[in-house]
């Protein structure tokens, strides 16, 4: 939450945002995440705007990093940060500063 108790993550993961939270169980947060899966797979399969709108940010080189290489730099900083004698600051993107 912000200085105004907005979610922070809202604007990059509305979906993120309003179905998961640090309250659910991991049961509970693997249901929904399958369920989110299988609407993009439906998607694809469909040949849906949703997957033709992820074909064209792809040839504009818009590409993220993959969840698992995500959760490994995330997992990385965190190591880092807990390892540290002194607390590391944030940047506004979510990176720990090195």
């Amino acid at each position: 939450m912000d200085e105004e108790h907005r979610c922070r993550i809202h604007s990059v993961s509305p979906y993120g945002c309003s179905h998961f939270d640090a309250h659910q169980t991991n049961e509970e947060a693997d249901l929904r995440s399958s369920a989110g899966h299988y609407q993009v797979d439906l998607a694809w399969k469909n040949d849906h705007l949703y997957a033709r709108l992820w074909l064209l940010l792809k040839a504009l080189g818009r590409v993220a990093p993959s969840p698992v290489a995500s959760r490994a730099r995330m997992r990385t900083a965190i190591e880092a940060q807990d390892s540290s004698s002194f607390p590391r600051a944030k940047t506004n993107d979510g990176y720990v500063d090195e």
